[in-house]
């Protein structure tokens, strides 16, 4: 048969020190018009301080940040009008690397110069005008 194990009966609250002291020490921290006397918590004033500049802080860099995402969307509308106006000049380059373009050299120019319909004018004695066709250039005048 199992044999069973009862704890001792408890102690009588005003016989029992841990209880009294812990009562002390609750009954200390209460004021008298109620709620808990802070004066009594060490470092509570301290504490009370340290999270009011925090939350000061947080509250500053909240304001940073707000304008920073200000200058932020700023810069983006401008990256793209940018972006755009790059594009409009890539379009440009392009129409215009398809026309012509009149090199000037001082001699017969060489084959490795320009792009077919392009003109060559030699500044020099005796004076010259090229067109290239066809990858070389021909003598016009």
């Amino acid at each position: 048969m199992a044999r069973l194990f009862r704890s001792p009966p408890p102690i009588p609250p005003e016989l029992d020190p841990k209880l009294n002291r812990y009562l002390h020490d609750l009954t200390a921290f209460i004021s008298p018009a109620g709620g808990i006397d802070t004066d009594f918590i060490p470092g509570f004033s301290e504490l009370i301080l340290a999270v009011n500049t925090l939350n000061n802080s947080v509250q500053q860099l909240k304001t940073q940040v707000d304008i920073l995402s200000q200058s932020l969307n700023a810069l983006q509308l401008m990256v793209n009008g940018h972006s755009a106006r790059i594009t409009t000049l890539e379009g440009s380059v392009q129409i215009l690397m398809g026309n012509p373009v009149i090199h000037n050299v001082t001699t017969t120019p060489v084959n490795s110069l320009g792009l077919n319909g392009d003109l060559a004018v030699v500044t020099t004695a005796p004076r010259h005008i090229y067109t290239k066709v066809g990858g070389a250039w021909l003598l016009v005048v």
